[in-house]
């Protein structure tokens, strides 16, 4: 039916012409058909499986051969190797021999050596056992006369001891009586004080009473209680201010009579003491006699006068000058007792020089406003004013001068012009008249006495002038019962003086002090006109006190009227008995003056997380407000302004521990807030405060400045203050660790670390450590709480486990840079308030290997054949990784080794061999194997073998061990195994080895199921004559610091080679036994 011979054909069954003995013998003709196919693939079957066993026979065949040839090649080898170590055994025996005779000297020498080396030890160790014995037993006897020492100072601190607490126990029995005292005192004492209280209280009770009933009759009589009461009250008061008056006037009245008698005593000490003096001096001189008083007068005069003469000549014609021959003139010298009389002067000088007046130079100050009719001084307060103190002795109006002035010259001059026009001679000096003629001699001695006249006018005019230049001149000091008064003689109340501040120009201002007489006596004072500019400013108003006694006052107001701002510092003088008394007049305007009044804040040391405040105060000493404003802290020594400004709120920066702020000043927000400011304003005769705090962040000292900038009118001033904290660190820290690094880690695996803790308080501290958010399910802390005792540390094991997720869930915390993964952490601990940070970091990255190809096809493969493809294997991860081949099948291997180890991002390319061992199709899986995360990798590989064309006996052919020029050979049998195909072979010999190696035939046709021999020839060449060795390069010269080469000493040798090579081969000998 299916077109099959023998069968009918399918048109002629449809058209019903097939016989029936066709159609009936159909399902047998096909069964038969069916069975034949059978047989017929069993047939193919069987055929195969007997061309695998005559592979498999044609393979054993080959082993036996080639076991043959190695039982031959093994025996052949095992001859030579005896031959050798036969040789070998007798050349060891003669080295035995030499070993064991070098041995036995060197054993020898070693034995001396030792016994040599044994004897001194033993000598030694009794000279130390020796010294170490006097050693000890002199420290024994310094150790029992420690030991003594040690219980005497015991026995002497017991008894201290004891008498001290002796001493305690009967100080706290006086203590426990002293308290007891004071306690039954103080309740006497109470009880005494509420008798008292109680007393006085029932007093004003019936005081009350009385008055009360006394209030009732007076008004009842119509008469005012209250003015009564009064009246009384104010008789009583006045009763005891009399009273209380006479008890301080007897006290000071007791006082002075006390002061009285004391001075009074000391007056008369000291008048004992100077009549005691005189007396001893009067018996002394009187002791002394004539000619040693006459010594003594003379050594006087010699020391007075300028010459060192002993008399002066009274009786010579020339001119003396008393100054000019002594040095201490007396009062009277020149004059007589014409000095101590201002009318006798008058009269003197009147009578010598008529009409003549004093020269202004000589005057006083005082004489000259009188001569121009103008009073100045007390002298202005009228005649009764003319004291001695203003005048002097020497002092008037036409009186003569003391000796040695202008008034003497004149009065000689004077004389001389007198009794020359009266026609007299004076011993021939002059001229005896006017009208005969002088001759050169007496114009000369004129002109050489003008001279002199104007020499000594000269000087007179500038002594003058000095003491005219003293404004102490008119003042004479003041003596009470010989005591003299020191200072000035009249004090104003207040001392410091007339004081005007915060004046405005064009203002009027009026102050008044009190001056008071402080001198011993009674005086007088005027005040004096103010030197310029400063006299238009002021106007002084006063009544003229008159003659005040000691310790009266009275009062000067003085009005200041500004014209400028300017400051003004002068002072007002009185012209006193005693001498000018200057009062201080101090003006200061309207003005500003600030200043800090702690410049340096030193915090307490503050631990990290807790704040201290400091507080600096500007004090403003002037009436006009100042605005001011704080800058930004700075470190210590840099400008304002140094440090950015952005991150901080008013008044602190976002890397300063400090803020600063003005107490009570605060700023508007824009949401309707406060905020605290810093700046402010320091009002006039006020203060502000700055408000310094410390918030420290991390430990240390932390020093910073804040600068202080002051407002209108001190535009450019500023201030600094000096902030100085030191930072202690946290209680509860991770002793310096700030980052738990992971490194990198692969997806999929765990990984470990561990947290210390660390406790410096002296309390437990409870830590609590929780895993963030974004690494919930990826990281697991064990335990998440636990107790730090004080001193110690604790730990906190952290278990990482990232999964695929980590990445995205950890995003915004990837670090742009390292691409690491940074989660800030923190060890929070209750009571702590700034907690202790860590970052948690991690590299993350996957465990992925590629395979290149992805799939391996290795093709037809003949049996006993192999046939290799390279794989690259690239490593996506950022670690490296160690895979291996595992499980891999008979037939496949691994080259050059089915393990290794792939660096991160590495592609390493190894090969994969297929030898297969059967005719038939393979397709299996080789699974690589890595320990990053443990994972498996799959990598498919199809290959199909098949049956050779040709066979050879062996694939290895072993040829003796061949000498040069000559030849070894080698036999191989090759065979074609076909029954139907004829194939050519060709062998072809490395370029390599063509020169030594042949193989014959190389090329053949072989037949189906023919076979030949294949004869492998070897023939080496003669080796290479050696290349002779390397002459050694000598090594460089050493050089010394100047550049010369150093010589290098020979080394000592004692001259016997024998010798030498004994001592060398000792130690040999001796490692051999060894």
């Amino acid at each position: 039916m299916d077109g099959t011979p023998g069968e009918p054909d399918p048109g002629a069954v449809a058209m019903g012409a097939a016989t029936q003995t066709q159609l009936a013998t159909l399902p047998r003709r096909r069964g038969l058909e069916r069975e034949a196919a059978e047989y017929a693939s069993e047939i193919a079957s069987r055929t195969e499986e007997l061309e695998r066993l005559d592979a498999e026979v044609a393979r054993a065949r080959r082993e036996l051969i080639d076991a043959e040839h190695d039982v031959v090649f093994v025996d052949d080898l095992r001859g030579a190797v005896a031959e050798r170590e036969a040789a070998a055994l007798v050349r060891d025996s003669a080295r035995v021999a030499d070993i064991s005779r070098t041995d036995a000297e060197a054993l020898r020498r070693y034995e001396a050596a030792r016994h040599a080396a044994y004897t001194k030890e033993r000598t030694r160790r009794e000279m130390v056992a020796e010294r170490e014995r006097f050693v000890i037993d002199a420290g024994r006897a310094s150790r029992e006369d420690a030991y003594r020492r040690v219980n005497e100072k015991l026995r002497h601190v017991r008894d201290h001891l004891e008498a001290a607490a002796a001493m305690d126990r009967e100080r706290h029995v006086d203590d426990t009586r002293r308290l007891l005292e004071l306690k039954h005192s103080t309740e006497r004492a109470f009880e005494q004080v509420a008798k008292y209280v109680a007393a006085k209280n029932s007093f004003h009770e019936q005081r009350k009473a009385t008055m009360r009933r006394e209030a009732a009759d007076l008004l009842a009589k119509g008469t005012n209680p209250y003015l009564v009461f009064q009246e009384r009250e104010e008789q009583r008061r006045v009763r005891a201010a009399e009273r209380r008056n006479a008890r301080n006037h007897e006290m000071r009245m007791e006082q002075i009579r006390a002061r009285l008698s004391k001075e009074e005593k000391e007056e008369a000490r000291r008048a004992a003491e100077a009549a005691k003096k005189k007396e001893l001096d009067r018996m002394y001189t009187r002791t002394l006699g004539r000619r040693a008083r006459e010594e003594r007068t003379k050594k006087y005069m010699e020391g007075a006068t300028r010459d060192g003469v002993d008399i002066l000549d009274a009786t010579g014609r020339s001119v003396v000058f008393p100054s000019q021959v002594s040095r201490v003139p007396p009062k009277s010298l020149g004059l007589g007792g014409l000095r101590e009389d201002p009318e006798r002067r008058r009269m003197v000088a009147d009578d010598l020089a008529p009409g003549a007046q004093p020269l202004d130079a000589m005057l006083t100050r005082r004489e000259r406003e009188l001569r121009l009719g103008e009073g100045v001084g007390v002298g202005s307060l009228g005649k009764e004013y003319e004291p001695s103190w203003n005048a002097g002795p020497d002092r008037g109006t036409g009186a003569v001068t003391p000796p040695g002035t202008r008034s003497t010259e004149t009065t000689k001059t004077n004389k001389t012009t007198k009794t020359t026009v009266t026609g007299e001679e004076q011993d021939g000096d002059g001229p005896a008249g006017l009208e005969e003629p002088e001759d050169e001699e007496a114009i000369k001695t004129r002109e050489r006495r003008s001279a002199l006249l104007r020499m000594e006018s000269e000087r007179l005019k500038a002594k003058a002038k000095e003491r005219f230049s003293d404004p102490d001149r008119l003042y004479s000091s003041q003596v009470v019962c010989g005591r003299e008064f020191a200072g000035d003689s009249f004090a104003p109340t207040p001392k410091r003086g007339f004081l005007f501040t915060d004046f405005e120009a064009g203002g009027k201002y009026r102050k008044k002090i009190t001056v008071t007489n402080v001198s011993y006596s009674t005086g007088t004072f005027k005040v004096m006109d103010m030197e310029y500019p400063y006299s238009s400013l002021f106007d002084v108003e006063y009544a003229p006190p008159g003659r005040m006694s000691a310790g009266m006052s009275t009062s000067i107001h003085l009005t200041f009227t500004p014209r400028t701002m300017d400051p003004v510092s002068c002072n007002l003088q009185l012209s006193t008995n005693t001498g000018i008394v200057r009062i201080p007049v101090e003006c200061r305007p309207k003005s500003a003056e600030v200043y800090l009044v702690n410049e340096e804040l030193d915090f307490p040391e503050t631990l990290v997380g807790q704040s201290a405040v400091a507080f600096a105060q500007l004090i403003n000493e002037g009436a006009i407000p100042v605005p001011f404003a704080c800058e930004y802290p700075v470190p210590a020594g840099c400008e304002p302004g140094s440090r950015s400004e952005g991150g901080g709120k008013d008044g602190e920066t976002g890397d300063s521990p400090f803020t600063v702020r003005v107490r009570g000043s605060w700023k508007e927000l824009e949401d309707g807030g406060r905020a605290p400011s810093a700046e402010g304003v320091v009002p006039g005769y006020g203060s502000a405060f700055i408000v310094c705090e410390f918030h420290p962040r991390r430990d240390g000292t932390v020093q910073e400045d804040v600068h202080v900038r002051l407002g209108a009118p001190l535009e450019g001033v500023d201030a600094v203050v000096k902030l100085r904290a030191v930072a202690g660190p946290l209680p509860v820290h991770l002793d310096g660790r700030t980052t738990m690094d992971f490194k990198g880690v692969a997806v999929g695996c765990v990984y470990r670390d561990e947290l210390i803790v660390k406790n410096r308080a002296d309390v437990p501290a409870r830590c609590v450590l929780r895993v963030p958010e974004c690494l919930l399910g990826s990281c697991e802390i064990i335990p998440d709480m636990l107790f730090c005792q004080p001193g110690g540390y604790a730990t906190f094991s952290v278990k990482m486990t990232p999964t695929a997720k980590t990445a995205e869930r950890c995003k915004k915390h990837v670090n742009p840079e390292t691409g690491c993964v940074e989660v800030p952490m923190k060890v929070t601990t209750p009571g702590q308030n700034l907690p202790v940070p860590f970052t948690l970091r991690a590299l993350l990255t996957s465990s992925d290997l590629t395979f290149d190809p992805p799939a391996v096809d290795f093709g037809k493969v003949a049996l006993g054949e192999t046939s290799a493809v390279k794989v690259k294997i690239t490593n996506h991860a950022r670690l490296m990784q160690t895979f291996g081949f595992s499980e891999l099948p008979d037939t496949v291997s691994v080259a050059p080794s089915p393990y290794g180890e792939i660096l991160a991002g590495e592609t390493l390319e190894v090969e994969l061999r297929y030898a297969p061992t059967l005719v038939q199709s393979q397709s299996f899986a080789v699974r690589v194997k890595t320990l990053l995360g443990g994972r498996i990798f799959n990598l498919s590989c199809v290959g199909r073998g098949v049956k050779p064309a040709l066979e050879m006996t062996g694939n290895v052919v072993t040829l003796p061990p061949t000498a040069a020029r000559e030849m070894s050979h080698g036999t191989v049998v090759i065979r074609n195994t076909s029954r139907r195909r004829t194939e050519t072979f060709e062998f072809v010999v490395p370029a390599g080895a063509s020169n030594v190696l042949r193989v014959s035939p190389h090329v053949g046709t072989l037949g189906p199921g023919q076979g030949t021999r294949v004869r492998v020839e070897f023939c080496p060449e003669e080796p290479p004559p050696p290349t002779p060795p390397r002459e050694p390069t000598p090594e460089p010269p050493e050089l010394d610091e100047d550049g010369n080469p150093i010589e290098k000493p020979e080394e000592p040798g004692d001259g016997d080679g024998d010798a030498d090579g004994d001592e060398k081969s000792a130690p040999g000998g001796g490692d051999a036994d060894g």
